[in-house]
């Protein structure tokens, strides 16, 4: 594994950029028909470094299931309102994604956003389906069974 990669896991992290458009000002996605707004969330690696994550976001409802895992209520988001979000942590379960012919290398992706515990959710189905992918959860990363 790369050293840059983090570990398959649970991580807290920032959001600390929203994109919506390219560098030219279009919509991203716009030209292929989907568009999408990319997150830049923070993380902090075992070592204290700071590792970026970039997840797209193609639908209101993913950018529910964001705003969810936050550490603060801030009620109802959709996706062309994501940049409130800037500034903001949460949790998540990160993965690795293996090379492949779009990507020559391996890479960090976010596997699903935790909803806030404060917020009391049965977290079992994500975790299984996050175990079958071969990730190690374990009860000490503070995820319930």
């Amino acid at each position: 594994m790369v050293s840059n990669l983090l570990k398959s896991g649970k991580y807290q992290f920032y959001v600390t950029d929203v994109r919506m458009t390219d560098k030219d000002g279009n919509k991203l996605g716009a030209g292929k028909g989907k568009e999408y707004v990319k997150v830049k969330l923070s993380v902090i690696d075992a070592e204290g470094g700071i590792i970026s994550i970039y997840d797209s976001i193609f639908d209101d409802s993913q950018a529910e299931k964001l705003a969810g895992s936050l550490d603060e209520q801030i009620g109802s988001v959709n996706k062309s309102n994501l940049d409130r979000l800037v500034g903001m942590g949460g949790s998540c379960l990160i993965s690795i994604k293996p090379a492949d012919a779009k990507y020559n290398k391996d890479q960090n992706i976010v596997q699903c956003y935790l909803k806030n515990f404060k917020q009391g959710r049965d977290m079992s189905p994500i975790v299984d389906q996050f175990k079958a992918l071969g990730a190690t959860v374990n009860p000490t990363d503070g995820i319930p069974f």
